[in-house]
């Protein structure tokens, strides 16, 4: 299908689901401690480092992993870093809503700034609810063993 306005460009020319930053550090991340060989205690910078990513801002997102009881943390000598259980054990769709508040009661509306389901649904809501549904549910079909051992991609 032709997108109007946009120099002959079509619908599968566009992106429409996209992570945020927070969550493809998480998964990048951890992604890097699973592929660890041994479960010894991992630098944030060693991790951003090998993952391509901000050192800070994996920081922060492995603070609240560890706070979501995903990864460990140990300060000093020999500290950093690991993951609180066997990464056979820890689901993609885990890590994602460790890293995101969920929002009781509505989601945030795509097209305003309100909650869905707050007073009134907007007009895409039924369609955003299940788009979601799908993409969790495709995240929880996936360790991060899986992700882990799998290459050609990064």
């Amino acid at each position: 299908m032709k997108i109007s306005g946009n120099s002959g460009k079509t619908e599968a020319d566009f992106r429409y689901l996209y992570l945020s930053p927070a969550s493809r550090q998480a998964l990048l991340g951890m992604r890097i401690l699973a592929q660890a060989k041994t479960s010894a205690f991992r630098l944030v910078g060693e991790c951003a480092r090998r993952a391509g990513l901000p050192g800070g801002a994996l920081a922060k997102v492995f603070q609240r992993l560890a706070g979501r009881g995903l990864l460990l943390s140990q300060r000093g000598p020999g500290g950093g870093y690991a993951l609180a259980r066997p990464a056979s054990q820890i689901l993609l769709a885990d890590i994602l809503r460790a890293v995101h508040d969920i929002v009781p009661g509505g989601h945030p509306c795509l097209l305003g700034n309100h909650l869905c389901g707050d007073r009134e649904f907007c007009p895409v809501h039924k369609v955003i609810i299940e788009a979601d549904r799908l993409v969790i549910t495709g995240f929880a079909a996936v360790t991060l063993e899986d992700f882990a051992k799998s290459e050609g991609w990064t």
